[in-house]
């Protein structure tokens, strides 16, 4: 695989160190670190009619008050200015803030942003601005307390800042298309190029101007492409990138690994993701909980996207949605997926021998429910010779208890019961899921093998030593960070466990499934 080269181009100069690099094409007037170094700040309880120098107290067990802070700061040019960035950690509904009475804020209400970018430095002005923050604080206990002090940054950008934020990620692909997702630092237009591996003219896609951006590049035969983020004269691009080549997964074999449970700036991550590009997989999919709360926007970078950026770049992604995603609206913008319109974690497709179904395991899959009626349709038509069902939420685990019952654990109680035996009636392979943070593989007597994998860079589980827990079909078990490599050949399918140390863990083959009659 190429290694993915982010460089500036700048009225003909070029920066190799990086796009974010403020040396190349800087404006005449320098810019400030910081709008807001140095400032000080005041205070009002009471809707901005009396201020304090010093933070309020609240007094009383229960009471709710919005603060707001409010500070002065000034701006000697904006000829100069691209964007402004206000860091101050925002999180609706419970913070807002204003730069001269026009609020800022994050596109969408759900997140936390400790950033908040894309500022229309048209607000500004020349001379003295102000900036107000309001957060709303709540009280429990009979203890008064003092609001905390206000800490912020506003950042002034330059066109010259622009960089690639997120990506590009690779995602869906199939024979006819492949797509591509990627975010900005700032409000920018991204072309994407694509060309025949063999000689060809060039496809040209252009995004709108934002910071999300997203490409679906129709094809016929083996492709490569470049990004291209531009901002005035300024472009940020990527090196020529391979894109997915559908011949590579429907030739007879296949290799795709699986991970799941990253959530965390564990260097563990980092060291399991370069393992997997060693590998040079056809796909790379991940059962689940990638950052540990998937509606701060930060996390998406610091706790997946950072260290995996050369492993999506040029291997396709496909995401399974768990329980820290939070069911974050910017699932839709950071994937593109089987689904409809490349919308949703929950999708399902033919990969040259095997098929895939990702489902969301919070979700409703009892017997006679219409995702279950989903799944079985996906099942009866395949004609694949390994299916593998991908979830966050396994159906056998130690650290599940010994007998469940629906309410004290429907995510594994209706896999277990439900979605096994359905996967069992039709031949199926396997189901892969994360959630508990070990390496666990099950042989239910139904015949379908269970496997948890969530030793992606998160904390690890920990059972008594000697402990098999509550699970009387285990056959292979590690406390250990991992990740699995699954190979098709032909009429076989043979997954290995590999720790963060390379150590082979386990392993295990299964044979393609018969065509019975219900799938023909």
């Amino acid at each position: 695989m190429k290694r993915l080269i982010v460089s500036v181009m700048l009225v003909g100069l070029m920066n190799v160190v990086g796009c974010s690099s403020r040396d190349a094409g800087s404006p005449a007037t320098a810019l400030p670190e910081d709008y807001l170094a140095g400032a000080t700040w005041t205070y009002s309880m009471d809707g901005g009619e009396t201020w304090t120098d010093e933070p309020p107290f609240l007094e009383t067990d229960g009471q709710i008050a919005d603060v707001i802070s409010r500070t002065t700061f000034e701006v000697d040019d904006v000829d100069n200015l691209a964007e402004v960035h206000l860091d101050a950690y925002l999180y609706r509904p419970e913070s807002w803030a204003t730069i001269n009475g026009t609020p800022i804020q994050g596109a969408y209400p759900e997140m936390i942003y400790p950033v908040i970018r894309g500022i229309d430095p048209a607000i500004l002005k020349v001379g003295e601005n102000e900036l107000r923050i309001t957060r709303t604080w709540a009280k429990y206990g009979d203890e008064k307390e003092q609001v905390p002090p206000t800490s912020a940054r506003l950042v002034p950008l330059a066109a010259s800042d622009l960089a690639f934020r997120t990506g590009p990620v690779l995602g869906a692909f199939d024979e006819e298309q492949f797509s591509i997702t990627c975010r900005t630092n700032m409000v920018a237009k991204v072309l994407c190029f694509a060309r025949p591996v063999d000689g060809g003219d060039t496809i040209t896609i252009a995004s709108s101007y934002g910071l999300l951006h997203e490409f679906v590049v129709p094809r016929e035969g083996n492709y490569e492409y470049m990004l291209e983020a531009k901002l005035d004269d300024a472009l940020c691009k990527t090196d020529w990138l391979d894109a997915p080549d559908w011949n590579d997964v429907t030739d007879g074999s296949m290799r795709f690994v699986v991970c799941a449970d990253s959530q965390s700036e564990n260097p563990a991550w980092g060291k399991l993701v370069e393992m997997m590009i060693a590998q040079e997989p056809d796909m790379f999919i991940m059962c689940g909980d990638m950052v540990s709360n998937g509606l701060d926007d930060a996390q998406w970078e610091a706790h997946f996207f950072d260290s995996a950026r050369e492993l999506v770049a040029e291997t396709p992604l496909y995401p399974v949605e768990g329980n820290h995603e939070m069911e974050t609206p910017i699932l839709d913008d950071l994937f593109y997926t089987p689904a409809e319109r490349g919308r949703g974690l929950t999708w399902e497709q033919q990969i040259g021998d095997v098929q895939f179904i990702a489902i969301n395991g919070l979700e409703d899959y009892s017997a006679g429910s219409e995702n279950y009626a989903w799944v079985e349709q996906v099942l009866e038509e395949s004609d694949a010779k390994f299916v593998f069902l991908l979830s966050h939420y396994p159906a056998w685990a130690s650290g599940q208890p010994a007998s469940l019952e629906p309410q004290s654990d429907h995510t594994a109680y209706q896999a277990r019961f439900a979605l096994m035996p359905l996967l069992a009636r039709y031949d199926g392979t396997a189901m892969v899921a994360g959630h508990w943070h070990v390496y666990e593989r099950s042989e239910p007597t139904e015949g379908v093998t269970s496997i948890v994998c969530g030793g992606g860079g998160g904390w690890l589980e920990k059972l008594a030593e000697g402990d098999p827990g509550n699970n009387p079909h285990v056959q292979g078990y590690a406390e250990e960070h991992h990740y699995l490599v699954f190979d098709v050949e032909g009429d076989t399918c043979t997954m290995q466990t590999i720790s963060v140390d390379g150590e082979v863990l386990d392993t295990r083959t299964w044979e393609a499934r018969e065509v019975t009659a219900e799938t023909e």
